[in-house]
């Protein structure tokens, strides 16, 4: 992912304090860790992604949500 995009799509989850960014030594790279908040959070949203991956393999079978899968981490491994 580009800087800007991750910089950008990160920036609302340190606004809301549920990521932080911490400077790794020389003050050219940062890493971003989940707060309690943060965690807290996802715990809330884990079932209800579970919930919307249910309802997607019920209305597009399990068959071709399963080929879907292995083709993108197909993808994945041939270009990373």
């Amino acid at each position: 992912m580009d800087r800007t995009t991750l910089s950008r799509n990160l920036q609302p989850l340190v606004y809301e304090k549920l990521v932080l960014l911490v400077e790794d030594g020389g003050g050219r790279s940062k890493t971003a860790k989940i707060t309690k908040n943060g965690e807290a959070r996802l715990q809330m949203a884990i079932p209800l992604w579970r919930k919307a991956q249910q309802a997607l393999a019920k209305q597009a079978g399990t068959g071709p949500l399963s080929e879907l899968s292995a083709q993108l981490t197909h993808l994945i491994r041939t270009y990373n």
